[in-house]
C-alpha cells in the first residue's frame, strides 16, 4: 500500500510541475513586468529574443497586435512569417 500512496504522490509532483508554465507561457501583456522581462531575458535565445521584437515591431506597425499572445506563439507565428517572407522572396526572384 505505501508502494501506492508513494507512486501517487510522484504522480501528482510530476503533474503540479507540469502546470507551472514557463518563461514562453508569458502573454505579450504581462511582458513588461519586472520579474517576467528577466525570466525572458534569462531563459530566451538572443535568436528567440530577436524574433519576439522583430513580431512585435512588425505587428505594431500593421496594427494588429494580439497582446493576449503568449511568447511561445509569436515565435511559432514568426517563424510562419519568415517562411512565407522567404518563399515569396523566391517567387519573385524566379519571375525576374
Amino acid at each position: 500500500m505505501a508502494m501506492y500512496k508513494t507512486l501517487f504522490a510522484s504522480a501528482l509532483v510530476a503533474l503540479a510541475l507540469s502546470a507551472c508554465g514557463g518563461p514562453k507561457d508569458i502573454k505579450l501583456s504581462e511582458m513588461n513586468e519586472p520579474k517576467n522581462s528577466k525570466a525572458l531575458l534569462e531563459n530566451l535565445t538572443p535568436e528567440e529574443q530577436t524574433a519576439v521584437r522583430k513580431y512585435v515591431v512588425r505587428h505594431t506597425m500593421k496594427g494588429d497586435l494580439d497582446y493576449n499572445l503568449t511568447i511561445k506563439q509569436v515565435l511559432e507565428a514568426n517563424k510562419e512569417e519568415e517562411k512565407l517572407k522567404d518563399r515569396s522572396a523566391e517567387v519573385a526572384n524566379q519571375i525576374k
